[in-house]
């Protein structure tokens, strides 16, 4: 099962995407859990579910793409997407427990909003993105504990995404906690290499194309040995 946002879902075809792309290259069945404009809010959403194991009955790997816009994403002020509508769950923290918040769609029917909803995001102060942080390894410390109480057999493979040049990566310290979650760790720009940031790698949008996720899938098969 892959989750994720925009960059599982994919932006061409229904066939040059990186579940296809698994599917066709290692010839087990793969389900496409993405959806645009979400984050890690919406993947521990999905987790929680119960269709998710009605769709799923048995899952070897669940496989979660960060992208560098996902710790942004987290606001519970500030929820914003690219596109026109937002359907993304939020949660809070009370007790230690993650808490969700009913999901609702946002609408925002001007392009100009969004571009300043956008912004503002990003320039947080580095205070609001270091507690973020925190509440985002809450997040992949609880979706972890699901995925084995879904599927205990299951490995949880978190990818990291980072296409964009300006925005912060993720520190050193905060990989090896997720790698201590017994989390399995892949850095997609050590993959890829510097064209992650080229149109060799990219749609005119800034997605990865097929030609990403082919690349992707070759060097995933050789570190799950699928």
């Amino acid at each position: 099962s892959t989750i994720g946002c925009s960059f599982v879902a994919g932006v061409e075809e229904r066939d040059k995407t990186f579940a296809s792309e698994l599917n066709r290259r290692t010839g087990r069945k793969t389900y496409n859990r993405g959806q645009s404009a979400t984050g890690p809010t919406m993947m521990f959403y999905q987790l929680q579910h119960e269709d998710l194991k009605k769709e799923i009955p048995d899952a070897e790997y669940v496989i979660y793409i960060y992208i560098d816009d996902h710790i942004n994403r987290l606001f519970k002020r500030l929820t914003f997407c690219i596109n026109e509508t937002l359907y993304q769950p939020i949660y809070s923290e009370k007790n230690g427990e993650l808490i969700l918040k009913k999901p609702h769609p946002v609408f925002y029917p001007s392009y100009l909003v969004k571009i300043i909803l956008y912004n503002i995001a990003y320039l947080k102060s580095k205070n609001e993105r270091k507690n973020n942080l925190k509440f985002f390894l809450k997040m992949m410390d609880e979706s972890n504990k699901k995925v084995h109480q879904l599927y205990p057999n299951s490995h949880f493979v978190f990818i990291e995404y980072h296409n964009i040049r300006n925005y912060p990566k993720l520190s050193y310290e905060i990989i090896e906690k997720i790698k201590d979650m017994g989390i399995i760790y892949i850095n997609a720009e050590e993959i890829l290499g510097e064209k992650i940031y080229s149109d060799e790698y990219k749609t005119s949008d800034g997605h990865p194309n097929y030609a990403a996720y082919q690349r992707l899938t070759d060097e995933l098969i050789k570190k799950l040995n699928l």
